[in-house]
């Protein structure tokens, strides 16, 4: 009776760590997998069905834990009992997801540490929000330390570089005679600079230009974020998939130059 009567309680358990959207995992001491629930299972992208007995920690890394958890996280869990802290998990696909995390070194009476538990949340919303808070502080501090538009213009440039982590970048101003030139640029060699420097809104044909003036082409829509910008991470596999009607409303100039990630804002 004690047995059944543990058996269900660990069937309950169960039935509430699998609901729960945050993620779950239990661990040997060592860093044997013992237990991932279902939301621990879709945050790493580990098949449901997969054995996690197989996978420890120290040879997942940096699938299941980086370097704090490694090096921080888990010391401090085993020598106080908890630690808490930020930390990322790498998918199998290489997307990073930013969590918060609990892990607790459960312990026997004589001290000695039977196994691990963590606890985790998705905070990529709320990184995202603070970036977004530093990137627009950063500009208004630009925007009060700059002379002129074009010193600030070159240095959001280059924020915009860092940013993005894109090797090229450039801002376009659009003048009152319906041209769209660089009016700050980094990356961008001559040639490519000259070709696509004075584009016209009136006489060229190109997603930059539809871009701005917010006509965008039904083979864009794809592409196109729900803010109107267009972003395709494989520009050739892009044009490749274009009808020769299609690919007249191109100027083709960033694939011929090897841009394979083009984002227009």
């Amino acid at each position: 009776m004690e047995r059944k009567r543990a058996e269900e309680a660990r069937a309950r358990l169960i039935s509430i760590l699998e609901a729960t959207s945050d993620f779950v995992a239990f661990a040997s001491p060592e860093g044997q997998g013992l237990y991932l629930n279902h939301a621990a299972r879709r945050m790493l992208g580990i098949g449901q069905d997969e054995d996690i007995s197989k996978l420890r920690i120290p040879d997942t890394h940096p699938a299941w834990v980086n370097e704090i958890v490694l090096k921080e996280g888990i010391p401090t869990a085993i020598r106080e009992g908890i630690w808490n802290g930020e930390a990322a998990f790498l998918r199998r696909d290489g997307r990073e997801i930013p969590v918060s995390q609990v892990i607790l070194a459960h312990k026997s009476s004589t001290g000695n540490v039977e196994f691990l538990s963590t606890i985790a949340r998705d905070i990529s919303e709320q990184k995202e929000e603070e970036r977004r808070i530093r990137i627009r502080n950063a500009l208004s501090e630009l925007f009060a330390k700059k002379a002129s538009r074009k010193e600030y213009l070159d240095a959001v440039v280059h924020l915009l570089r860092e940013w993005s982590n894109c090797r090229c970048a450039g801002i376009r101003v659009l003048d009152g005679k319906g041209f769209i030139p660089y009016e700050s640029y980094v990356g961008f060699d001559q040639e490519f600079w000259e070709l696509e420097n004075w584009l016209s809104i009136e006489n060229d044909q190109c997603a930059c230009i539809r871009v701005v003036t917010g006509d965008l082409d039904p083979q864009e829509l794809p592409v196109v974020t729900s803010g109107g910008s267009f972003c395709c991470g494989n520009t050739v596999r892009f044009i490749e998939k274009l009808s020769a009607e299609e690919r007249k409303r191109y100027r083709g100039v960033c694939v011929q130059k090897g841009f394979l990630s083009v984002a227009i804002i």
